[in-house]
């Protein structure tokens, strides 16, 4: 160990109970009496009640009431910041004075090896430039195994923190860059966990609307500028206890009270390799998009309020002082949005959402189309071109397996190694722009992007994911699945001969020749009654190009029925 320990900083305001809980756990911590506390008392908010500056008085007394760790440095705001400039400035303050630094609130009950695991983590990782932040809180995600290890994410926390001056130093009060995430799906998907939780509408709402109050999401967003990894235990060293004294509702509908917290528990393990644990990282999103979105969304009462009461946590959980809840809630992911046959698909969606960057709408109208077709009887079989990682050809078969006796036969056409170039003739600014952050200058060649789906998702699809997908988890019947690998320029003509009728083409290939040689080639083996869906017709100027093009020439006069910003299908006549 290090003998220079961080200093550890606690920022208290008015909760008397809840600090001295924190400060009690604290001292319990076996480099307590050798390291030196920092506590940020904020100043008196105008206008409060007796009783409210009587608690404040009452934290400070308990601070200084007794030796909690070696030293201890009360600093006294004489007015109030708020809690997201008391962390921005108290931070800055005192990392510039030390080089690194510990972070807790009031209301963090720590475990006793809470302090060993930062200073062990801050002095191994802190010539790594890409790690920029220790956390002590782990989300109680059920299928993280507890080896008394730790691992690393691209996703920071606000309960129990560590960094560096280095890493402090790419903190972006202005969330500089920000508005990409409102023209980039790719960036954005990625900022918001592959869709877990919609945390870039909070960056939105801190930066335009003041509808919240945050340092953590302008941290949030500064790190993930700098594709910067954050050190996670296995098991949380943190528990937050600000939630138990509120009502009985929030406390059945809280996802993150620990109901197993070890006091004891302690990391042995540090990674030597900075690079993102992908299994821990696909439990954690899971668990995110469950706790944001309530699995079990048939139960209607109380269901408001019990969104509210969660909706405040996950907030905190990420560092958010929600100001107005008007328009917190969210709902252009996967919340309850009144489709028909929304219970019947959330269960099945939950299943594929690791698999597929698809929004919660065009999920739900998938479904939909899946069971049409099936209470309809519309022959055909299923198609889509360009699958990434098989998720909503998966949920289509889930739908047949749910719904028909019958098994219908599924075609999946994809590289399965990326996404080609786009062509800058037809393809458009936003298509260009997204493959030259990573590329740099691009001529619409059938070779793969290299580094997208690393940077803007998780990961390539490949063949295997998909297989795995379709035929281990989903359990379809391996002799109605047909897997058509290559550009669709050389397997699309070839292979639409003997795909036979359609009931369901989907089209998700983004750019101008890949969506115009799958209609050019597959279209007329559309039935009638059948779905022609186009996932990126309001994204990508060569998609939409694609599209009109081809409705003209071939005189069709459907209309195309809007599913979000981007998907539109219509029905062939």
């Amino acid at each position: 160990m290090n003998s220079i320990l961080a200093p550890i900083v606690l920022f208290v305001y008015n909760r008397p109970w809840h600090t001295k809980q924190t400060l009690e756990a604290l001292t319990k911590n076996e480099l307590a009496d050798e390291s030196i506390l920092y506590v940020f008392a904020d100043g008196l908010k105008n206008g409060v009640s007796e009783n409210e500056k009587s608690k404040i008085a009452e934290v400070r007394n308990i601070v200084v009431e007794k030796r909690w760790c070696k030293e201890i440095i009360l600093i006294e705001s004489a007015k109030n910041k708020g809690l997201a400039n008391s962390v921005i400035e108290g931070v800055t303050e005192i990392i510039n004075k030390y080089g690194k630094i510990i972070v807790i609130e009031d209301d963090l009950v720590t475990a006793k090896e809470f302090l060993r695991y930062m200073n062990e983590a801050l002095n191994k990782y802190e010539q790594e430039e890409k790690v920029m932040q220790i956390s002590g809180h782990c989300f109680p995600a059920k299928n993280i195994k507890k080896k008394n290890s730790c691992f690393f994410l691209p996703m920071t926390t606000s309960w129990g923190w560590a960094t560096w001056k280095r890493a402090w130093n790419q903190f972006d009060a202005k969330a500089t860059g920000y508005e990409i995430l409102k023209t980039d799906k790719l960036a954005e998907k990625k900022f918001n966990l592959d869709n877990s939780y919609p945390l870039s509408d909070m960056l939105f709402k801190q930066m335009e609307t003041n509808e919240i109050d945050s340092w953590a999401i302008r941290w949030w967003w500064s790190v993930a500028k700098e594709k910067g990894f954050v050190l996670f235990p296995d098991r949380s060293l943190v528990k937050n206890i600000g939630f138990d004294t509120e009502g009985t509702h929030t406390k059945e509908s809280n996802p993150f009270l620990l109901k197993d917290f070890n006091v004891n528990y302690g990391i042995k393990k540090f990674p030597d390799k900075v690079r993102t644990d992908e299994s821990s990282f696909c439990e954690i999103k899971k668990y995110l998009y469950d706790a944001a979105n309530k699995k079990n969304i048939s139960k209607r009462n109380n269901l408001i309020f019990m969104i509210k009461s969660s909706i405040r946590v996950m907030a905190k959980a990420f560092g958010f002082e929600i100001r107005r809840f008007k328009k917190v809630i969210p709902q252009k992911e996967n919340s309850y949005m009144g489709f028909d046959l929304e219970v019947e698909a959330y269960s099945n969606i939950e299943l594929i959402r690791p698999y597929t960057m698809l929004t919660y709408p065009r999920l739900v109208t998938l479904f939909q189309q899946v069971v049409f077709c099936e209470r309809n009887k519309i022959e055909g079989c299923f198609v889509e071109c360009g699958t990434w990682k098989g998720g909503a050809v998966g949920l289509m078969a889930l739908a047949n397996l749910k719904n028909n006796t019958i098994r219908r036969h599924i075609h999946l056409f994809d590289s399965f190694e990326g996404i080609p170039e786009p062509d800058e003739l037809v393809d458009g600014a936003r298509a260009l722009n997204e493959v030259r952050s990573v590329k740099g200058e691009t001529k619409g060649r059938l070779v793969a992007v290299k580094n997208l789906y690393e940077t803007f998702a998780d990961g390539i699809g490949t063949l295997e994911i998909n297989k795995k997908l379709m035929e281990e988890v989903i359990g379809y019947d391996k002799s109605f699945l047909h897997y058509h690998k290559g550009w669709f320029q050389d397997t699309v003509p070839k292979d639409a001969l003997t795909v036979g009728k359609i009931a369901i083409l989907r089209l998700d290939g983004d750019w101008y020749a890949s969506t115009k040689v799958c209609l050019d080639h597959l279209f007329d083996n559309v039935v009638s009654g059948g779905f022609v869906i186009i996932d990126d017709y309001g994204t990508y100027e060569g998609c939409k190009k694609a599209v009109d093009e081809f409705m003209q020439s071939k005189n069709i006069k459907s209309f195309l029925i809007h599913i979000d910003a981007s998907a539109r299908y219509f029905i062939k006549q």
